[in-house]
């Protein structure tokens, strides 16, 4: 573990510390704690205070998330020997791409990488996810299957069950999806899935399920969010344990994963069609370089949009298409 890391640990507790106490607990001279500090501020964007006679502090406690924490706790839930590659990384440019990056070496080999920070965070579309240090959840779950799976391309809306749900079971009254792989709470939103595959020459292929959740936000981190939004915190007024919801939705997530391996497909599609936001509503629907409008009719057990013009339902995928509500349905 590395002294910026340690220097963390100590200070996530939220209380003052001497530079005096801090250079002897590192082990380093209190001009290289000084430094170390100024890697929290300039690199990660943590808010540190500094009282003369008190010591530094964050400016908010934090929960830290830990590998060996998480491992711990997936083991009760008998599915760790699923999962048996677990990362936690103070900062990575994108979640995603590091556990594609890993695949490439090892592509059978199912991992889960967490990063406290996204330097990079991406969404659909090339958009950027804001990723701000220790108070949201930014993951990326590596799957491999032996074979496609046939309705692969439902893969992500089942996911977006699943998340939605475990939203709902800590503390959600009720949340909403938005094709194809958002998660809203009354029209803000709260999470969002990016899933990427990698399809191997020998027949399987690996999917890269990219979630981030908006569980405590900083305002002044989503000054760089174009829409409007929601976290956890503002909504049930509380704090939320990081470790218990990380590894309630993993445990979740494998389920569901391993139903998609064995061909036995989770029955998400009623649940999906109670929580969709898009259901009969007049949309704005971009396709590569067309705008079309069309009344949204829910999703196919494929996981298609079906769009209703003119009488006639088209079926849209997801990876091309960006949906926002009509004009006067906002």
């Amino acid at each position: 573990m590395s002294n910026v890391q340690q220097l963390l640990q100590l200070l996530a507790d939220g209380c003052f510390h001497s530079g005096e106490t801090l250079a002897a607990s590192l082990g380093i001279s209190r001009s290289a704690v000084w430094k170390r500090l100024q890697v929290l501020q300039q690199t990660l964007g943590l808010e540190l205070f500094a009282v003369r006679g008190k010591g530094y502090k964050l400016a908010r406690p934090l929960q830290l998330l830990d590998a060996v924490q998480l491992c711990g706790q997936l083991e009760q839930t008998l599915l760790a020997e699923v999962i048996p590659d677990i990362e936690v990384h103070l900062s990575l440019d994108s979640t995603n791409r590091h556990a594609l990056e890993l695949a490439k070496q090892r592509p059978q080999q199912r991992r889960l990488v967490i990063a406290e920070r996204q330097s990079a965070g991406r969404g659909r579309r090339g958009r950027r996810w804001v990723s701000p240090f220790g108070r949201n959840l930014y993951l990326s779950l590596y799957w491999w299957f032996d074979a496609i799976p046939p309705t692969v391309t439902s893969l992500s809306l089942a996911i977006g069950v699943v998340l939605a749900k475990c939203l709902e079971a800590a503390g959600i009254p009720h949340c909403e999806l938005k094709w194809p792989n958002d998660v809203h709470y009354q029209g803000q939103k709260l999470a969002g899935i990016l899933l990427e595959m990698q399809v191997e020459a020998g027949g399987g292929c690996g999917v890269v399920i990219g979630i981030g959740v908006n569980l405590d936000m900083p305002t002044t981190a989503a000054e760089g969010i174009g829409q409007a939004w929601t976290d956890v915190r503002r909504i049930t007024d509380k704090e939320i344990d990081r470790h218990e919801f990380t590894c309630q939705l993993v445990s979740d997530l494998l389920n569901v994963l391993q139903q998609y391996s064995h061909s036995a497909l989770p029955d998400w599609h009623a649940e999906w069609q109670q929580r969709d936001v898009l259901q009969g509503q007049q949309v704005n629907v971009a396709l590569n370089n067309e705008t079309f409008e069309g009344i949204s009719r829910g999703v196919d057990a494929q996981g298609a949009l079906l769009l209703e013009q003119h009488g006639q339902v088209r079926r849209l995928f997801s990876g091309d298409v960006s949906v926002r509500l009509a004009e006067h349905n906002r």
